[in-house]
């Protein structure tokens, strides 16, 4: 007897807890933008000039260096929504460069790569732009 009212009483506060909020990535101490031109259709970044018109194939995406988590966030400008980097990570992510990111550039007519310097561990490296966002087509 003792033990189905403990059964009962772990079922009725079980059903009554609140479920787990993930809340969306907040941008810690953002610093330098760069922006990129999405191509919705091909799932592909595209020159910088194609996002000009009107056209709702293609979206602007603002990449944010994040000086105090050593990230980069990708924010889809079209949307107003934060971009996952890994969707098989629970809650956001963002891409990991390095310490204390201090400068970005993505080049306008070539934007697969993308460059950042770091300036606490004083060094400049590229990344593959398709990294921020998870539904780039990258196969050859």
């Amino acid at each position: 007897m003792r033990r189905s009212i403990f059964m009962a009483l772990l079922v009725a506060l079980g059903c009554q807890s609140d479920p787990t909020i993930v809340n969306p990535a907040t941008f810690e101490r953002p610093g330098d933008v760069a922006l990129v031109c999405y191509d919705q259709t091909a799932r592909d970044y595209v020159a910088l000039s194609t996002c000009a018109g009107d056209d709702e194939r293609y979206s602007l995406t603002a990449l944010v260096t994040q000086t105090a988590s050593g990230e980069i966030g990708a924010i889809d400008l079209g949307e107003s929504r934060t971009i996952d980097a890994d969707i098989r990570v629970p809650g956001y992510t963002f891409v990991r460069v390095g310490e204390v990111p201090s400068g970005l550039v993505v080049p306008a007519d070539e934007p697969a790569v993308t460059y950042v310097a770091n300036f606490g561990s004083r060094n400049v490296q590229w990344i593959e732009t398709a990294r921020f966002r998870p539904d780039v087509d990258t196969s050859p």
